[in-house]
């Protein structure tokens, strides 16, 4: 039985506390022995147990200037997020570490983390954009709502889309649709609810990769839903008018009677301040509206 007189290397007769271990310094699962406050030979406060002795922390396998000592298993980062040491069967090893110019180094609790920035996903080391919805469902989140998408070679800022289950949507129809170029080639509308995204966005991420396009109809509330699909979609640019450039087969709930957006296959996109269709009038005149619309764009 431990005596006053015969305590071991670095331990003290003292009230039983929790005693910590180079293994988990910070006692998060517990402490090291159960002594219900009763004056025993305990490692002080300091100092850690390692096996059966009460060690200075710097003799623990994974100690650290910086962070003391790292837990086995685990890892730290520095505040500058420019080096990251990890402790595995108490063998420390550290290594250089940078953020992506495409991350920031921010600070959760007593850890630190390189993160990527808004519209960007990845591990903060390696950033990619956030392309599209499919990108937002497979990497960001699967909720539905409202995301900022930064297309490849997009020449301004990340804009916001509305996504649900990886398809970028346009919903609603209470949105006044008689608009001119600028208000089509820029959108309008709100993206919780009726909106037009915009054709220049459109364009710049349909050219990414290849996309379906579908739009769901409902001719009223007490008719089933019915959709037209198509397995690829592309617009064009400004310069060229925005020109459908791709309309892939066609698939979809509804028996293809007639060519419903064949005929738009290969024709620039018209306003009514801006006729570009081969009709002998202005389509988006005659139609109160504008020539095409994007209801639904998945990746395929």
């Amino acid at each position: 039985m431990s005596t006053p007189e015969s305590c071991p290397t670095n331990m003290q007769w003292i009230t039983c506390t929790c005693e910590f271990t180079c293994e988990d310094p910070d006692g998060l699962f517990g402490c090291y022995k159960n002594c219900s406050g009763q004056d025993a030979c305990i490692c002080p406060s300091g100092y850690l147990m390692k096996g059966g002795d009460c060690v200075n922390p710097n003799q623990c396998g994974c100690y650290h200037n910086t962070y003391n000592v790292i837990p086995d298993g685990t890892k730290k980062v520095n505040a500058g997020c420019t080096e990251t040491c990890s402790c595995n069967n108490n063998v420390l090893t550290c290594s250089s570490y940078s953020c992506s110019v495409d991350a920031t180094c921010v600070q959760k609790d007593d850890d630190h983390h390189c993160s990527c920035n808004e519209a960007f996903w990845g591990d903060g080391v390696t950033c990619a954009h956030v392309r599209d919805c499919q990108d937002i469902y497979e990497h960001v989140s699967t909720d539905e709502g409202v995301y900022k998408l930064y297309p490849l070679t997009w020449p301004s800022n990340p804009f916001d889309v509305y996504c649900q289950d990886g398809w970028m949507y346009r919903f609603n129809g209470s949105v006044d649709f008689q608009r001119d170029w600028i208000d089509y080639k820029d959108g309008f509308g709100s993206l919780e609810g009726e909106f037009w995204l915009g054709n220049e966005m459109v364009h710049y991420i349909s050219k990414q990769r290849t996309y379906e396009l579908r739009i769901d109809l409902l001719f009223s509330p007490l008719d089933a839903k019915i959709y037209l699909q198509w397995n690829s979609f592309r617009i064009g640019p400004e310069s060229g008018n925005y020109v459908l450039e791709e309309l892939g087969d066609y698939s979809g709930s509804f028996e293809k009677a007639y060519d419903y957006l064949d005929f738009h296959n290969g024709q620039p996109f018209t306003t009514q301040d801006r006729d570009n269709d081969i009709s002998g009038n202005n389509c988006a005149v005659r139609h109160a509206g504008a020539g095409g619309t994007v209801t639904v764009m998945h990746r395929v």
